[in-house]
């Protein structure tokens, strides 16, 4: 793939995830329980490291965090909300082993947490830290 970070992120945002009803290209302001679980990428961490005697650009590399909300945080039970949040794991996971090549992903991981949208907005989320890299 040629790589602007651009693409990576657009590429990772775009990408098919079983049980993902909605998927956002930025963080939304709002979210609306119809359309979760959402999923939407947070802007990218980049680097790239130059060798230092002939100063040729290395690997570009960047780390994304697709956030995925699950569910509002007081609705539903908390057995529900962690049974649906780690069904989705694996779809997570199928997504990225199926992409892997073709994105230029390099490893993944993937935790649980908590994000508040907007005051009194709380949900189950999932974090997928997607590393990749490229020239």
């Amino acid at each position: 793939m040629a790589w602007p970070y651009a693409t990576y992120v657009n590429n990772l945002s775009g990408m098919s995830v079983t049980g993902v009803t909605r998927k956002y290209t930025e963080p939304p302001r709002s979210l609306n329980t119809a359309d979760l679980p959402a999923m939407w990428p947070q802007l990218p961490t980049a680097e790239n490291s130059s060798v230092t005697l002939t100063h040729i650009s290395g690997l570009r590399q960047a780390s994304v965090d697709l956030i995925i909300a699950v569910e509002p945080y007081q609705q539903s039970t908390n057995n529900a909300n962690f049974a649906a949040t780690i069904a989705l794991i694996d779809n997570v996971e199928t997504a990225l082993v199926t992409n892997a090549a073709s994105f230029d992903i390099d490893r993944w991981t993937i935790r649980q947490g908590i994000l508040e949208i907007t005051e009194g907005s709380a949900f189950w989320i999932l974090i997928v830290t997607v590393e990749g890299s490229g020239t």
